[in-house]
C-alpha cells in the first residue's frame, strides 16, 4: 500500500494538567483503541501502544504517561511510512530525514525513527553509496567527479562518499570508464573536423565528471580513429 504523504492528526488531550481516570477503553476495527478519560473525554491510540502500558480502567494515568503513548504512537505511524517510503528504493539518511519532515513530525519523533532505521540497517549512507556506484558503473557511467555531486545532493557527507568510492575495488577505473563511453560516442563525431570533434569530445566527457587529465588523454587516443572514419 502506498500510503499519502499527509500530516499525521494527533489525539487531542482531555483539559488540565491530570491525573485523569481511564474510565473505559475498547477496540475500534482491528489495530486502533478508544480510552475514556473520566467519562466523556476519548483519545485514540493504536491498540499495541496502549497494551504495552498495562493500564486497566479506572486506573489514573498522569498527564505525562498520555503524552509518552501519544509519542510512541506516532513514532510507530512514522516507521511504517518510513519502510513503506524505503520498499521502492534505497534512500539515504537526509533522504529518509525530509520525507519525515514533510510529515510535520516533532524532532523527536524524526530522530528516534532514524535511529532505529540505522539499528535494523535500512538506511546506511556507506552502502547506499557503494549500491549507487556500482549502478552507475553497470547502467550509467560517468566520472568521480559527477559521481560525488550526485550522491551530495542526497545529503551525504563528502567524506563518506569518498572513502567509501576508494573501497570500491570492483568499480571500473576511470580511464576505462571514460575510454568505453567515448568509443560509444565517437562515431556521432566521424564527418567532424579533427579540432570539433577534439573540442565535442572532451565537452561530452567533461559533462559526464571524468578528470580533465583522462579527459584529455581518452581522446587524443581515439581521436585520430574518429576523423579518419574507422
Amino acid at each position: 500500500m502506498r500510503f499519502r504523504n499527509r500530516k499525521k492528526e494527533l489525539p487531542t488531550l482531555p483539559p488540565g494538567d491530570g491525573p485523569w481516570t481511564l474510565t473505559s477503553h475498547r477496540l475500534v476495527g482491528a489495530d486502533d483503541i478508544e480510552l475514556e478519560f473520566d467519562g466523556q473525554y476519548l483519545i485514540c491510540l493504536d491498540a499495541e501502544t496502549f497494551y504495552q502500558q498495562t493500564y486497566s480502567d479506572g486506573a489514573l494515568v498522569e498527564r505525562g504517561q498520555v503524552e509518552q503513548m501519544v509519542q510512541a504512537h506516532l513514532t510507530k505511524w512514522c516507521k511504517m511510512r518510513a519502510i513503506n517510503l524505503l520498499s521502492y528504493r534505497p534512500r539515504s539518511e537526509y533522504e529518509v530525514r525530509q520525507y519525515l519532515q514533510r510529515l510535520e513530525v516533532n524532532t523527536e519523533c524524526i530522530d528516534s525513527v532514524v535511529a532505529w532505521l540505522k539499528e535494523q540497517n535500512l538506511i546506511n549512507d556507506r552502502e547506499f553509496v557503494a549500491r549507487w556506484a556500482e549502478n552507475r558503473a553497470a547502467t550509467n557511467p560517468m566520472g568521480r567527479h559527477r559521481l560525488i555531486a550526485e550522491l551530495a545532493q542526497k545529503g551525504i557527507d563528502r567524506a563518506i562518499i569518498e572513502e567509501t568510492l576508494d573501497q570500491l575495488i570492483e568499480l571500473p577505473d576511470e580511464y576505462s570508464c571514460a575510454l568505453k563511453l567515448a568509443k560509444k560516442q565517437a562515431w556521432r563525431y566521424r564527418n567532424s573536423e579533427p579540432e570539433a570533434a577534439r573540442r565535442k569530445l572532451m565537452a561530452f566527457l567533461q559533462r559526464r565528471g571524468f578528470a580533465f587529465d583522462t579527459v584529455r588523454a581518452v581522446t587524443a587516443s581515439i581521436l585520430s580513429s574518429v576523423v579518419d572514419g574507422e
